[in-house]
């Protein structure tokens, strides 16, 4: 199981976007580098429709361990570990909505939206974690540094493609949104269609 949920999600976790690999279970008391544990969306705890789905493939998504490294030596905790039973608003594959369009990013790392459903979410999964917030900085700068020796429009359109499509390991790169969220919105500053 752990190893299809990964598979469909391109080996991110359904909510950070960090790296997850279905063979390293994640850990309760400390960080553990691509860890990951299935998570349920509706959680099982709800007591009408979370124990009939414990077992229904659209309620399974796969995450990390939620346990960061904080840079002033702490730990920070995201995703379902600070989530625990707390319900969401979006599903994150959820195919009736684009849910990923709800989002936009910023060159500081942080994850905005104007719906409040997404802010929601953000918020009860702890997105803006200072450490979450580092990572999608360092993607961010290193798809300026690309432009910075070469703005082409055939350069955005290839960091576009890289975040879309899987590597020959059938996995996305980590925080492969903000890479897409950078290269169309860099292409349609230029007049160009993403």
């Amino acid at each position: 199981m752990r190893h299809a949920l990964a598979a469909e999600q391109l080996g991110l976790c359904a909510y950070c976007m960090r790296r997850i690999d279905p063979s390293r279970g994640a850990r309760d008391d400390k960080p553990r580098a691509g860890g990951m544990r299935v998570e349920h969306w509706v959680a099982r705890s709800d007591s009408d429709d979370g124990r009939s789905r414990v077992f229904e493939w659209s309620n399974l998504l796969g995450v990390c361990g939620g346990i960061l490294e904080a840079s002033h030596g702490g730990v920070e905790h995201t995703c379902d570990k600070i989530r625990g039973d707390r319900p969401l608003e979006l599903h994150p594959a959820q195919r009736e909505l684009d849910v990923q369009s709800l989002f936009r990013y910023t060159a500081e790392g942080e994850i905005r939206s104007d719906d409040p459903r997404a802010r929601h979410d953000i918020d009860v999964l702890n997105l803006q974690a200072r450490t979450l917030r580092a990572r999608r900085r360092e993607v961010w700068q290193r798809q300026g540094a690309k432009l910075r020796r070469d703005d082409s429009l055939g350069v955005l359109r290839r960091m576009l493609e890289t975040a879309r499509t899987p590597g020959k390991d059938g996995r996305l790169p980590p925080f492969a949104a903000v890479v897409e969220y950078y290269a169309a919105r860099k292409l349609r500053q230029r007049g160009a269609k993403p």
